[in-house]
């Protein structure tokens, strides 16, 4: 897996079926039979991430929106990307 940072252009998988329950987002893979979902925080993340950008612009984004120092931020929004990558539900773009 590539070295996670800031400047990588990160897109939302678009076989990822999804469906906004409110204050969550509900996701399935049907490759895998996996179901998930994020509230709060993540659920803003995701709906940031509607277009392929860079973690920086969601960060900042974020700092736009919520009261908290910019590397919490950076640490958080980086640990919740890698956890997404992990689930294989988004994707670092090569269009760099």
């Amino acid at each position: 897996m590539q070295q996670l940072t800031l400047d990588k252009v990160i897109g939302r998988k678009k076989e990822i079926a999804t469906a906004d329950l409110g204050l969550e987002v509900g996701m399935l893979d049907e490759e895998n039979g996996m179901y998930y979902a994020l509230g709060g925080v993540g659920t803003r993340i995701w709906h940031i991430m509607e277009h392929e950008m860079s973690i920086n612009a969601i960060v900042e984004q974020l700092l736009l929106e919520y009261d908290v120092k910019k590397e919490v931020c950076q640490k958080d929004v980086l640990e919740f990307i890698d956890r997404m990558l992990t689930s294989e539900l988004i994707y670092i773009s090569n269009s760099i």
